[in-house]
């Protein structure tokens, strides 16, 4: 089995285990992440910013016949004593860390910030781990793994317990792709996008769509202005949403639909620009200087999603019967 770091530009740390782990299943990736919509809350001194409305873990199972299990525990040991079980049977698991605590990172005990990692095997008084994401791979003894757990917990477990997960085929599944509907899931991003996400448990206190993001703006303003210490969380969000449209743009591409894929990639590029002029703002500590720069980025961000939407909905108007050409 090959565990050398899955590298791709366009993953989080979670996800680029969990794509490095579909292609191991011999699961279709570029069919995975398709996902490209908008969600929006205001939580008053911060913003949550979600391009998903359907969760990735149920998007497997439903769609591709995959099950994405997962232990949940505040408790680091209890969740290590799973993690071993897991891996005597063979299987391998992403854990969310902090990566203050993980010693080969050129952040260690430098800088706090939530980071899952591949844990692929057992060593002398520890682990194997593949960092994908930082493309190591390589020992990490017990006592670390444990101390990047318990720190996750403490800074970050009120948004979410620590956790390990892993990837597994339903039983008798084995999904080619051969079955997937590609028009619905064009669809499901315009429907998304205009205002009405397809899931019915979404969070009824987020908005969604085109609508949510000039509203966005206004917020991303204020906290520029004041230079808030939630940017960093901010930009990261930003940058999901630049990598759905880029994924989304691979996946038009797939289907053979070159004019719709530019005009995603197009999106994704003002998001990942937007992004990177934030992060800029932050690093030199001058965000609030580049505030008319990144306002003047927005206008032609939230025009590309409007040209975009409305060319996907054409389409779509147009090719009522259209179904993936074989290949």
């Amino acid at each position: 089995m090959n565990y050398a770091p899955y590298i791709h530009n366009y993953h989080n740390c979670t996800q680029i285990i969990v794509a490095a782990m579909l292609k191991r299943l011999g699961a279709p990736t570029e069919l995975v992440w398709n996902q490209a919509g908008f969600g929006y809350k205001d939580e008053g001194d911060y913003v949550i910013v979600d391009p998903y409305y359907t969760p990735v873990r149920r998007q497997l199972a439903d769609d591709h016949g995959i099950d994405w299990i997962e232990a949940c525990s505040p408790e680091a040991g209890e969740l290590a004593i799973q993690l071993d079980e897991w891996l005597a049977l063979g299987r391998t698991a992403g854990v969310i860390s902090d990566m203050y605590e993980l010693p080969y990172h050129a952040y260690y005990r430098q800088a706090h910030d939530s980071h899952a990692v591949e844990v692929i095997g057992m060593a002398p008084g520890g682990y194997v781990v593949c960092d994908h994401y930082y493309q190591y791979v390589g020992p990490i003894s017990r006592r670390d793994l444990l101390a990047a757990m318990e720190s996750y917990q403490s800074r970050y477990g009120g948004y979410k317990d620590l956790h390990l997960f892993y990837l597994a085929w339903q039983a008798e599944q084995n999904c080619t792709g051969a079955s997937f509907d590609h028009r619905r899931a064009i669809q499901r991003n315009v429907d998304a996008m205009q205002g009405r996400p397809p899931e019915a448990d979404l969070d009824e206190t987020m908005r969604h769509g085109l609508p949510a993001i000039p509203v966005f703006g206004e917020k991303l303003m204020q906290l520029l202005e004041t230079e808030s210490e939630w940017l960093d969380l901010t930009h990261k969000m930003i940058k999901e949403v630049s990598f759905t449209r880029y994924h989304f743009h691979v996946f038009l591409g797939l289907c053979g639909l070159p004019e719709l894929a530019g005009k995603a990639l197009e999106a994704s590029q003002h998001w990942q620009v937007m992004g990177n002029m934030v992060a800029r703002g932050l690093l030199r500590k001058e965000a609030k200087s580049l505030r008319d720069r990144i306002e003047g980025r927005f206008a032609r961000l939230l025009e590309a999603e409007a040209d975009h939407t409305q060319t996907l909905a054409g389409w779509l108007l147009a090719h009522p019967d259209w179904s993936m050409p074989e290949r």
